[in-house]
């Protein structure tokens, strides 16, 4: 049964849509790298933890910002760490990462650092453009309270059984399984709540542009 998601059905009826998406890879570093560059990871080169985009590509915040745009980012760090080279071009790259044993950042402490950057921008007239990320949903096994509450999982088993049972390191019985399911659908119904009050605030602050690349002259 597919989950209400109320806020990000309404902004992908406002968006070009692309029913037939495929990533490039099937973790973090590799794909994101492609998704600011257009280029595979073959090209790229960020395929590993020790190694950062090459050094000669363009990012998309590079170009965006020799139009003139302003160009943020806020992210859950980890793989999406500035150190990788996924901050060039970005005037503000800000990565918060977390502990392995910790939980990631929720959707809220995600906005809190969006609307801070919001109140010290002002009434800027540039064009922004704003690349946020979250591991929220990624990290759905934390059983973090609010999410747990929302899912009426009354005592989540922890952190670490949680994820023994994701990664196959011990056997789970149906219930374990579907205390997972639904704490995955309540941080998505979080997110999604979240996503709406940022929607709001940019319609407010006129940042949503109706045109995203100016017109070429």
């Amino acid at each position: 049964e597919a989950l209400p998601l109320p806020n990000l059905d309404r902004f992908a009826d406002e968006c070009v849509r692309y029913e037939n998406g495929l990533s490039v890879a099937s973790w973090t570093l590799p794909a994101h790298a492609s998704l600011l560059t257009g280029v595979y990871p073959d090209v790229h080169g960020a395929t590993d933890r020790r190694v950062t985009l090459a050094g000669e590509l363009g990012t998309l915040a590079e170009a965006l910002a020799a139009r003139g745009y302003e160009t943020a980012a806020f992210t859950g760090g980890g793989f999406l760490d500035a150190k990788y080279g996924l901050g060039r071009g970005f005037q503000r790259y800000e990565a918060k990462t977390h502990g392995k044993q910790e939980p990631a950042e929720d959707t809220q402490g995600l906005l809190g650092r969006v609307r801070g950057f919001f109140a010290g921008r002002g009434q800027s007239a540039r064009p922004l453009f704003l690349f946020l990320h979250t591991y929220a949903v990624h990290n759905y096994y934390d059983a973090r309270a609010e999410a747990a509450e929302l899912a009426e999982v009354d005592a989540p088993r922890g952190r670490k059984q949680y994820v023994d049972c994701v990664l196959g390191r011990q056997a789970c019985g149906v219930e374990s399984w579907h205390e997972l399911e639904r704490l995955y659908r309540a941080e998505l119904e979080l997110f999604d709540q979240g996503f709406g009050e940022l929607l709001e605030e940019l319609e407010t602050a006129r940042v949503v542009q109706e045109n995203l690349f100016p017109a070429a002259e």
